[in-house]
């Protein structure tokens, strides 16, 4: 039984100290990746750019599974699995 309490109070005291503690920030990235695939633009137009936009979703093979991520366009940069 004084193990059951010890642990208990134990478990209680961890999560107050973490529930009191800054979580942190993923810091924006200042350049948004490089598209992959892109090969550049077949027909030239003078004064005309391109709309050039990343992918919404992204295959990535984490462990041998392919995991689906997002794009985020406020930090630009893809949201980790």
């Amino acid at each position: 039984m004084a193990i059951v309490v010890a642990l208990t109070l134990c478990d209680i005291m961890l999560l107050l100290l973490t529930s009191g503690r800054d979580p942190g920030i993923i810091p924006r990235n200042s350049h948004p990746p490089e598209p992959e695939g892109y090969e550049g633009i077949t027909e030239i137009r003078c004064g005309i750019t391109p709309p050039l936009r990343l992918p919404r979703t992204k295959d990535v093979v984490v462990n041998g599974i392919t995991v689906k991520i997002k794009y985020c366009d406020t930090c630009m940069l893809y949201k980790l699995p």
